[in-house]
């Protein structure tokens, strides 16, 4: 009976690993020698679909909280539920291999090193022991070395070094913290910890479990991009690809995201300690983000320090440690994914169109011209979102957030986001007037256009304009039924 739970609750894990050998045969036993466009669209479309079909056995997995495995393994709906988010991202990130540019040419390694990496944060996320959990995150880690090894010479050596070497110092310190949890609980069960936990310790044992629980966090906030774990980022996000950028903005944040979350469950005795060093930690990655982004010309710097305000504000949001406060945060972490995506997908649109070279600084957007109007607008509605300029998408969530803040009297945090956010709209639109330096609003307003061009950019904006109609109550629907 335990081996057919076991083989039902994990059947996803299971097709996507079975999978994974499939796309290692198709992508590099193959050759791409006549047909080597053909070849990367079969191999992607047929990635994507398997991650559909995985997605599906997730949809039809009953809801239930289960442990297997002598509790080494614990399924629950939100388990379930932020395991489909992760498959989805990753996938939609994959989409972005379909524009082809100079930066992309390893493909077939950027393939399999996303997918492999999303199945070590699917482990991750089911993981009830420390041990276990450890050796997810490490097959996670694995993959997202290679990942950061692009470019040239010395970008590959300043990326992937800079990342190896941060990952492993804060796994160093993560191996520490459940070392201390061993000595303290005699055991690495997460259930059996987080009933121990609610018991008095004597002071001495209390110091190192709240050593142990900011050492297990600085790991997770590292991945985040939250200060002061943020100095790998920008530089990172600088020398790799566009499409690993986008993976590490959204798959890998996410998965940070979900252990965040569940260190409230592992630790009830200590939420106080947890609220507070998420709030501390929220505030001045905030303002730390927002005060560097000024001085950024390179676009994907400029994303990273974004990316670091955005973490801090759902830090805030989690330091509340409500029902609402969560779902809030996740569904700003949504709508923060989805402009994400819209951005690189924008961005590897007009790398690849006509064999452009990549884009680097804010200069580089002088190629959104004539030729490019669609392509401007994309821009110009992603950039307004992420502003937070109504209706678009992104003015949802800051309005949840500010509601939240109201609701709760903090009016001094209300009024740092206020401000924070009003500084970081000027250089969303200092972007927005570079993608248009070298057109003209009347050459744009003259130009004919098919009436396929007019159904995309239709299509788009009625997305951005209307997304949050549909993704709010399907958010408070499954998470406020998970919670209870």
């Amino acid at each position: 009976m335990l081996s057919t739970n076991l083989f039902f609750y994990l059947l996803p894990e299971m097709v996507l690993s079975f999978a994974y050998i499939l796309i290692v045969f198709v992508a590099f036993i193959s050759t791409d020698k006549y047909k080597p466009k053909f070849l990367r669209r079969f191999t992607i479309i047929l990635t994507i679909l398997i991650n559909c079909e995985c997605l599906y056995l997730y949809i039809v997995m009953p809801k239930e909280a289960v442990a297997l495995l002598h509790n080494m393994i614990c399924i629950t709906p939100f388990t379930i539920l932020f395991k489909m988010g992760t498959l989805l991202l990753s996938t939609f990130v994959l989409l972005l291999l379909l524009f082809p540019s100079n930066e992309d040419q390893r493909w077939r390694e950027t393939l399999l090193l996303i997918q492999s990496t999303t199945l070590g944060f699917i482990f991750s996320m089911c993981a009830a022991n420390f041990l276990f959990l450890y050796v997810a995150i490490e097959l996670s880690n694995i993959g997202a070395y290679v990942l950061t090894v692009t470019g040239t010479a010395r970008q590959r050596f300043e990326a992937g070094t800079k990342y190896f070497l941060s990952t492993s110092f804060m796994s160093g310190l993560n191996l520490i913290a459940i070392g201390i949890f061993y000595s303290i609980f005699g055991t690495l069960n997460v259930i059996e910890i987080s009933y121990l936990s609610n018991f008095t310790f004597p002071f001495s044992t209390f110091i190192n479990l709240h050593l142990a629980i900011a050492f297990l966090m600085s790991y997770q906030l590292f991945k985040a991009s939250a200060v002061p774990f943020h100095l790998w980022t920008a530089d990172v996000y600088q020398n790799t690809t566009p499409v690993t950028t986008a993976y590490l903005a959204t798959v890998s944040k996410a998965a940070a995201l979900y252990h965040l979350y569940t260190i409230f469950g592992i630790f009830p005795g200590s939420i106080v300690f947890i609220k507070n060093t998420y709030f501390i930690i929220g505030l001045i990655s905030l303002l730390i983000g927002t005060l560097a982004v000024f001085n950024q010309t390179n676009i994907k710097r400029l994303f990273a320090y974004s990316s670091i305000v955005h973490s801090g504000i759902i830090l805030i949001l989690f330091s509340y440690g409500t029902v609402e406060t969560f779902l809030f945060a996740f569904f700003y972490f949504s709508c923060y994914c989805f402009m994400v995506l819209c951005f690189f997908t924008s961005l590897q649109s007009v790398v690849s169109h006509n064999g452009f070279s990549p884009i680097h600084d804010i200069k580089d957007l002088v190629r959104f011209s004539k030729p490019h109007y669609l392509l401007e607008i994309q821009f110009t509605l992603t950039f307004l979102s992420f502003a937070g300029i109504p209706p678009l998408i992104g003015f949802f969530p800051k309005y949840f957030v500010v509601d939240t803040l109201m609701a709760t009297e903090s009016y001094n945090t209300l009024l740092f986001f206020i401000i924070c956010s009003a500084m970081s709209t000027v250089y969303y639109l200092k972007l927005i007037m570079a993608v248009w330096s070298s057109g003209t609003i009347k050459d744009f307003l003259a130009r004919k256009w098919s009436p396929l061009i007019y159904i995309i950019i239709g299509f788009q904006f009625i997305v951005l304009l209307y997304i949050p109609v549909f993704l709010y109550p399907y958010f408070q629907f499954f998470i406020l039924v998970l919670f209870n």
